[in-house]
């Protein structure tokens, strides 16, 4: 029987109505029919969302009912898609587009606006389908009663994809002797099966490789992973192995990737840059190289799967190519016994689910604050809370799943509603958001207008809003972070309840879909479309009513574009197209994705798409990476509404006029030149820039009024300036003052001997946490940065006209952690404040006192420090 979760309508519903009411009132002078229809579209909107919070929180089991609550949902999304064709129709006709407000109420004020035929003709359609749905709300009432009567609610099982690394979680219970067992192993000592988990004897395998294998099974949740983090960071490994990686394999194994990412792990855990042009042979000799040059490694092999062991021997043979590497350990986690039996050099740990003796008090600890706190906790909620915990079969992740849900919603009731249906609630900000989940989520929520500012402090960006959502998730676990920066993944258990709320509008068509015959639903809404083989693909040009279009693999070249021009074509809703990394022969960018008026997310990233020219007008977010600056399109500056922009910092610095993308919010880097178009004028109007930027090539400003109309101060939003050049004047940095909110500042190579008045004045940066001044070779004396109250870090480089450094004006660092001076080679003395003297011969620290870290290097000449 199929189930349905409600609570994921209302929000898209908030949206329409909101959306409705806010075209009414740019709008007095529109016709009266356009009126009339929006004014009941309202209405019906509003029955709609009283319809929708009804279905809130609840498994919906009859049939009858679920296939209404699917009609009412699609009319809905079409509602939303109709009112966006109408902020389409008005920006095109009134010139709204980035224009001032003045000018649009002038345009209004001469003749009214006027709606399409086929705005018209929707709008109609849509109001037309509402009526007759919201007619028969009583027998949905009536249903619903029917279908909450019922005592025994059906679950519907969905396997998935395996857990994904996690970072340390120190409050593990239930596994010490399973951690000691296998510490022992690998130190060779161990003699017998820990608790909690069978094995043999621990007995080495004949091998013919130098390296011991021990693989850690157990089904999705039980604990795989995070027992393999105890391992990876305990302090007996550490000391053991000098060089450790990790690296997650997932279904979706390639050899050559991995060895990769291992190579890149061992580089001390930087996020090195994988150049994938790299050849088998080449990765493979980087990776033996830095494998000879340490001792012996541990690695953890995370989440391996089938299509790893094809490539078994290979990646061993690569890792025990020196005979010396004998000692070194791999830790492999998967859900496959027959995976564990052939990479197995020892017999494997079979993890099982915890006792309840343990799961219990693992349970306390995320539902209630803690086992200690659990015990202040009213009776009758622990008794839910232990009822809850009940069902959930000792799984460790189901524990911290659900245990932090419950807590978000501490009440009797609320716990009470989950025990009864198996399932959790979520607060009204996230309904939205659940049913869509993929990369670059956030600024994919805010395409797809997920994401709402109301009720937040004015100036809060979309952005803002999203990544707090975000956070929201990944502190409820549904999201879990990995070893890579702003990196995530969806775990099994979360994942089958994505499915089930999501099974009509999201549609995965890959190699094992079947083709003709597992259709995606006729009204599927976000398509992932992973496969090399079109003829698969025949019948998805017929979905008319994609919002998400992400396609993966590889592909013949006219047979590609001529379906991609197909899809999009009969796409006329979509919001969201990727295409990144999609391998086919270059080919121009399709006909009918010009078209795309509602497009804002777009991704060609390597794909290296010829002849790319007038990209969607309302695109958001652009990225094109892998472009140089010839083939980038020459309109790139008229996208008004980009917030993001992902090129090439090469092609960056050579896109013409890039101030007039007003909106946008990253800049990294930007080159100041004489010609038009390039001048440090451009950053003028860019007031949304966040992060950091780097200016460069400050010696092309000719004054200081011409670098005062970057207009820097008006950057609240900036966390980081760097600026540079070859020379670097003072007339020029006197005109870069930033906004007093900047946290990190570098100078480097400036020209003078003292700094200007806005980096002298403590004030102007009271907000700085991190300083850096280097290749400075006439500054003479230091600004008084010991007086800002914040400053952790600061690095002094390249500095070789400093001979005092005068404690009084220089300043005490009150929060100063981190001091570095570098190639400071005149340098003689640097002394201290008379009264943090004293203090310092009190027992007491007015002078660097919460100084951490300390680096002098190269300063021959210093005679005298405090």
């Amino acid at each position: 029987m199929e189930l349905v979760i409600g609570g994921f309508v209302s929000a898209v519903v908030e949206g329409a109505v909101a959306k409705a009411v806010a075209y009414l009132e740019r709008n007095h002078d529109m016709p009266e029919r356009t009126k009339e229809l929006l004014r009941e579209l309202e209405v019906r909107l509003t029955v709609v969302k009283a319809i929708s919070e009804a279905a809130d929180n609840r498994l919906i089991t009859n049939a009858n009912l679920v296939q209404w609550l699917r009609r009412l949902h699609a009319a809905t999304q079409e509602a939303e898609d109709a009112l966006d064709e109408f902020e389409v129709d008005e920006a095109s006709i009134t010139g709204k587009r980035k224009v001032s407000e003045l000018i649009v109420s002038s345009l209004r004020s001469l003749k009214s606006l006027v709606v399409p035929d086929n705005s018209m003709e929707r709008l109609e359609h849509v109001v037309k389908t509402l009526t007759h749905l919201c007619a028969s709300s009583a027998t949905f009432v009536e249903l619903l009663k029917m279908d909450d009567s019922k005592a025994n609610r059906q679950k519907e099982g969905i396997t998935g994809e395996a857990s994904s690394q996690l970072p340390i979680d120190i409050h593990v219970f239930g596994r010490e002797e399973v951690t000691e067992f296998i510490l022992k192993m690998i130190a060779g000592t161990a003699s017998s099966d820990p608790a909690g988990s069978s094995s043999g004897t621990g007995k080495i395998r004949a091998t013919m490789h130098n390296i011991l294998v021990l693989p850690i099974v157990g089904m999705s949740g039980v604990g795989k992973t995070t027992l393999a983090q105890v391992i990876y960071n305990h302090p007996k490994v550490k000391e053991q192995f000098q060089r450790r990686a990790w690296v997650y394999v997932s279904e979706h194994f390639s050899i050559k990737r991995s060895l990769q990412e291992i190579l890149s792990s061992f580089n001390k855990y930087k996020d090195m840059c994988l150049d994938s042009s790299d050849s088998m042979e080449a990765t493979i000799t980087k990776l033996r190289s830095k494998i000879r040059a340490g001792n012996r490694f541990f690695l953890v092999l995370d989440n391996v799967w089938t299509e790893m062991c094809q490539e078994w021997n290979t990646l061993l043979t690569v890792l025990s190519d020196d005979a010396r590497q004998c000692g070194s350990v791999i830790l492999v986690t998967t859900q496959s016994q027959r995976i564990s039996r052939i990479v197995a050099t020892v017999c494997p740990i079979n993890l099982k689910a915890l006792p309840w003796e343990s799961f219990w008090p693992l349970f306390q600890y995320h539902a209630f604050w803690g086992v200690e706190a659990s015990q202040q906790v009213n009776h009758n909620m622990l008794l839910m809370g232990e009822e809850i915990a009940k069902k959930l079969g000792g799984l460790p992740l189901a524990a911290r799943i659900i245990g932090n849900l419950l807590r978000s919603t501490f009440s009797w009731d609320k716990w009470r509603r989950v025990a009864e249906s198996d399932w959790w609630n979520f607060g009204d900000g996230l309904q939205g958001i659940l049913p869509y989940l993929g990369d670059r989520v956030v600024q994919m929520w805010i395409a797809h207008d997920f994401i709402k500012s109301n009720g937040f402090r004015d100036g809060t960006r979309l952005e803002e809003v999203g990544g707090q959502c975000f956070d929201e998730l990944v502190d409820r676990s549904l999201f879990q972070p990995t070893f890579v920066s702003n990196k995530y993944v969806m775990h099994d258990l979360v994942r089958c309840l994505a499915i089930a709320v999501s099974l009509h509008q999201c549609f995965l068509h890959g190699e094992s879909s079947g083709g003709a015959s597992s259709p995606a639903p006729q009204n599927i809404r976000h398509l992932a479309l992973q496969t090399g083989s079109l003829e698969q693909c025949q019948e998805l040009h017929k979905y008319k009513n994609l919002r998400t279009l992400l396609l993966f693999g590889r592909f013949e070249g006219d047979a590609f574009y001529s379906f991609l021009d197909s899809v999009l074509g009969n796409s006329p809703c979509l919001r969201v197209l990727d295409m990144s990394y999609v391998e086919a022969p270059v080919m121009g960018w399709p006909n009918d994705a010009r078209g795309q008026r509602k497009l804002r997310f777009l991704d060609l990233s390597f794909t290296r798409i010829a002849r790319l020219k007038d990209l969607p007008r309302n695109l958001q977010v652009l990225h094109l990476r892998g472009y140089d600056a010839d083939h980038l399109p020459q309109g790139i500056t008229k996208l008004n509404n980009l917030r993001h922009l992902y090129v090439d910092d090469s092609a960056l610095s050579k896109i013409q006029g890039i101030g007039q993308l007003t909106e946008l919010q990253e800049l990294d880097s930007f080159i100041a030149r004489k010609g038009l178009g390039f001048t440090i004028r451009e950053l003028k109007n860019m007031r949304e820039l966040t992060g950091r930027l780097c200016i460069r090539g400050i010696e092309n400003v000719r004054s200081k009024e011409e670098a005062m109309e970057a207009r820097l101060m008006d950057k609240k939003h900036l966390g980081a300036l760097v600026i540079e050049g070859r020379k670097v004047p003072k007339f020029a940095l006197e005109g870069l003052q930033p906004h007093p909110d900047i946290q990190e500042l570098t100078i480097k190579f400036y020209q003078d001997q003292v700094f200007p008045q806005w980096v002298l004045q403590p004030g102007n940066l009271a907000n700085l946490l991190h300083a850096s001044l280097e290749n400075c070779r006439f500054l003479s004396s230091l600004p008084p940065l010991g007086h800002l109250p914040l400053l952790k870090f600061l690095s002094l480089r390249k500095l070789p006209s400093i001979k005092h450094v005068d404690g009084v004006s220089f300043g005490g660092f009150p929060s100063l952690e981190q001091l570095e001076f570098q190639w400071v080679e005149k340098w003689e003395e640097w002394t201290e404040p008379k009264a943090a003297a004293e203090a310092h011969a009190h027992g007491s620290s007015l002078f660097l006192g919460r100084l951490k870290k300390l680096n002098l290097e190269s300063c021959p000449l210093l005679r005298q420090f405090p």
